[in-house]
């Protein structure tokens, strides 16, 4: 068991599939899968323990799928989400302003809404 695991950083590695449960989150800080070729939908809920989270780049994985904003406001230490050329859904939560460490937000949306004007709070971006 990696319990103390901290930095899982695998981008460009090929990758078809991950399996969120199987990772340690208690400590984790940066979690980052960019430009590999995970499909599918993604249970984001199992973040939820990754409470040290600064660091969420999925970024270049075109069929990845889920709802990673239903959770995204829980990581008020987010510094950096980077979800761009994926599948993901959803809409930009309302509580976005609670992410006021917030430096880099980078995504699209098929079907995009307006932000809200909390994102106005998020003041390091």
């Amino acid at each position: 068991q990696l319990k103390n695991l901290v930095v899982l950083n695998l981008p460009s590695n090929r990758l078809s599939g991950i399996d969120l449960s199987t990772i340690p989150m208690d400590n984790l800080e940066l979690l980052r899968l960019s430009d590999n070729l995970i499909q599918g939908r993604v249970d984001f809920e199992l973040l939820q323990k990754a409470s040290n989270l600064r660091v969420l780049e999925l970024h270049q994985n075109k069929g990845l799928e889920g709802n990673a904003f239903s959770i995204i406001t829980n990581f008020t230490l987010l510094e950096s989400v980077d979800l761009s050329t994926t599948s993901i859904e959803g809409t930009i939560p309302e509580d976005i302003g609670r992410l006021t460490n917030l430096k880099i937000l980078n995504f699209q949306l098929k079907d995009p809404s307006p932000l809200p004007t909390s994102i106005g709070q998020c003041t390091s971006l």
